[in-house]
C-alpha cells in the first residue's frame, strides 16, 4: 500500500464485486497513480498512443 503525503496509507476503493478480476490476478491500480494530478494521461500501446481523460462527471474516457 502507498502512503499519501500526510504519512497516511492511501486508501483504495472497495474491491466487492471485482473479485473475479482479482482472482485471475490482475493488478489494481488506483486512477491517482495514473493522472498524477491532471485530467489526462497518454497511453503507448504498441505502436499508437492513446489518451486516457477523466470527464466532467468523474468518468474516465479513452481516445486514440
Amino acid at each position: 500500500m502507498t502512503e499519501e503525503k500526510s504519512g497516511q496509507p492511501e486508501t483504495i476503493p472497495s474491491l466487492e464485486g471485482h473479485a473475479d478480476a482479482l482472482g485471475r490476478g490482475r493488478r489494481v491500480i488506483p486512477s491517482d497513480a495514473i493522472f498524477c494530478g491532471q485530467s489526462s494521461a497518454l497511453i503507448a500501446h504498441r505502436d499508437e498512443i492513446y489518451t486516457l481523460r477523466v470527464t466532467k462527471q468523474g468518468k474516465l474516457v479513452l481516445n486514440k
